[in-house]
């Protein structure tokens, strides 16, 4: 039986940052499984799963709940995680109170059949901090609902471009890389003429640096597919995006209920009850 967390031993040595890494380990210390979580902004998201032996899927319901309890230590409101609909991994993240918020699907861009360089100039610069009121207005408009509960928005942290039309905010893109691989998530308004242009621009600027590009598309830009077909194809199928929130208990302030003050006299009080002595 599984009875063992541990850290994965490389974090005592490069530093976690922002992320831990747990195993769980039965009586021998032979690992069974591993989980990874990323956490900022009072906010964590578990990056990976892996199970080592197919016939221990049990034991990942132990690790989940064990990265969720680890994560509400480390200051984080709620846990992310995203899962295909029909996969074992789904289920299993359901009955540990994990509740749909929206969906995800990623797209891979054919690099080699864009142009090197730009023709023209581009609407995108990067983002300043004399942007982030416009941006927030913008993110406050444009994101879902149920994004805009679990998304760090301009406030917090500001998208690396903004996409401008004379003095409107008509995009925003946020880029992550790691090696040649890099996966850019835009968001737009509707109202912006050619978005498969201004997708393309961004990446035309940004390839020179990364090789494999994918975009996401998330909940609330569905209208977005057709552009994207033009200019990628499906990498994955659609995966949901869950959240479990934890109850977090926060100390408040308890004022002092001081009902003299140095000028104030004490009320008569007239009994309910008269006392019938004379």
């Amino acid at each position: 039986m599984p009875n063992v967390f541990v850290s994965v031993s490389i974090e005592t040595l490069v530093g976690s940052g922002h992320w831990f890494t747990q195993s769980i380990r039965c009586k021998s210390f032979n690992p069974l499984a591993f989980g990874q979580v990323e956490y900022s902004q009072q906010r964590a998201e578990i990056n990976w799963l892996l199970l080592c032996h197919s016939g221990e899927k049990s034991v990942l319901s132990d690790l989940v709940e064990n990265l969720s309890f680890e994560s509400g230590l480390r200051g984080s409101k709620y846990l992310l995680a995203s899962a295909a609909l029909d996969s074992e991994e789904f289920s299993l993240l359901r009955r540990q109170g994990f509740s749909i918020y929206g969906w995800e699907n990623y797209w891979r861009v054919d690099v080699g059949r864009l142009p090197a360089t730009l023709q023209n100039g581009t609407r995108w610069r990067r983002a300043v901090s004399r942007d982030q009121h416009d941006i927030l207005q913008f993110q406050r408009h444009f994101l879902a609902p149920a994004m805009r509960s679990v998304t760090p928005l301009a406030d917090e942290i500001l998208p690396d471009f903004i996409f401008m039309d004379d003095n409107d905010v008509l995009g925003t893109a946020k880029v992550n890389f790691s090696g040649n691989r890099s996966v850019v998530h835009f968001l737009f308004d509707p109202r912006i003429q050619s978005p498969q242009e201004a997708m393309r621009e961004l990446i035309i600027l940004q390839a020179p640096q990364y090789t494999d590009w994918y975009i996401r598309q998330q909940t609330g830009q569905d209208w977005l597919e057709e552009h994207l077909h033009c200019l990628a194809q499906p990498a994955l199928a659609r995966r949901e995006l869950l959240v479990k929130h934890f109850a977090i208990r926060e100390k408040l302030p308890v004022g002092i209920l001081n009902h003299t003050t140095d000028n104030s006299h004490p009320d008569p009080i007239t009994p309910y009850i008269h006392s019938g002595k004379s």
